[in-house]
């Protein structure tokens, strides 16, 4: 392939990784808005009999955590964009200094895989990548008053209010596995044959995704690119191995 193909497809890839990242925040942002509208439904008088009401929810959030692969990685370094806070080349160009440089990073100068599409400047490349966790946390009635303000007089309006937050995080899941499979198509359109063994993974992945949002058609098109892409990787591994007996024999 040539040096054009491969930037592409390592810019591919690493889209299909950064959606993967985005689509578990929003499953876990809507989880957070369903936890928070069960229990204002189990609140009837929430404005004036439970004056300490209280729920908890699973809140999702960021943090940085050291990268840890196994020792025959080239690089355990990555590219991520601060303002974003997500990883947009894992595992990165172990042997880029100037972020400009990245294969992510396009001709105009913007990375091609963070939200924003951010300058080089607000990247950075060291040892630590994001990871989306949650945490169960307290909410009161303060809490909701503050971020729901205009609805909060209102029961009706607020539950409203969530349903359509709710919504919205679902409707940004499917544009996000959208997203996540034309970059699929594209990246199995350059060579089945160099296929990874961490694509087929994530095949997995929007298999799953693609059967939740219900398009069954997509669905099939997927299993049947896992299915060649197998079948690709087992073939080169097979005449890998045969290469290797004959060199055996060989040198015998």
């Amino acid at each position: 392939m040539t040096e054009g193909v491969l930037r592409a497809r390592k810019q591919l890839d690493a889209n299909v990784n950064n959606f993967m990242y985005r689509i578990k925040l929003t499953e876990l942002k809507k989880q957070e808005l369903k936890q928070t509208k069960e229990a204002l439904k189990k609140w009837e008088n929430y404005r004036e009999e439970n004056k300490n009401f209280e729920h908890e929810v699973d809140e999702p959030y960021k943090e940085l955590v050291k990268i840890k692969l196994p020792w025959w990685y080239l690089t355990t370094q990555a590219t991520r964009c601060t303002v974003c806070e997500e990883n947009c080349h894992y595992p990165g160009c172990w042997w880029v200094s100037n972020l400009s440089k990245c294969s992510v990073m396009s001709e105009q100068g913007k990375c091609t895989v963070c939200t924003k599409k951010c300058l080089p400047t607000k990247h950075e490349k060291d040892d630590y990548i994001y990871e989306i966790k949650t945490k169960r946390v307290k909410r009161t009635k303060e809490d909701l008053k503050k971020k729901y303000e205009k609805e909060f007089r209102d029961k009706k309006k607020l539950e409203t209010k969530l349903e359509n937050e709710i919504k919205w995080e679902e409707a940004e899941k499917i544009r996000l596995v959208e997203e996540c499979y034309q970059c699929f198509e594209k990246l199995m359109e350059t060579a089945l044959k160099s296929t990874s063994m961490s694509s087929i993974q994530h095949l997995d992945f929007m298999i799953e995704k693609m059967k939740e949002t219900g398009k069954q058609e997509r669905v099939l098109k997927l299993e049947e690119l896992k299915r060649r892409a197998q079948e690709e990787n087992k073939g080169l591994i097979g005449r890998l191995c045969h290469q290797i007996n004959v060199l055996w024999k060989d040198s015998a």
